[in-house]
């Protein structure tokens, strides 16, 4: 995703026809809850699903990879949590 100054991983998380819900990913580690361990291309961070949000499917630059099956798993179940509390 583009953002003022520069492109920014993201993790999917629902898509509708114009726009897409995301959680960014982050290199700067928290110790909060909301927060997914992740190693993506050989980096270390996090997904912040405490910062999702609704874009426009025009800010998507290109598609860099897939996130590993257990960090998604994780990202669902946080947002199960956020959402039931």
């Amino acid at each position: 995703m583009r953002t003022s100054s520069h492109l920014r991983p993201i993790i999917l998380t629902f898509g509708v026809p114009d726009a897409v819900i995301i959680a960014p990913m982050t290199t700067a580690e928290r110790s909060y809850p909301t927060r997914v361990p992740i190693t993506f291309q050989q980096r270390h961070g996090q997904v912040a699903v405490d910062q999702i949000r609704s874009v426009d499917r025009q800010r998507l630059v290109r598609r860099l990879g897939t996130a590993p099956a257990r960090a998604v798993q994780a990202v669902s179940a946080a947002l199960v949590e956020i959402f039931t509390r």
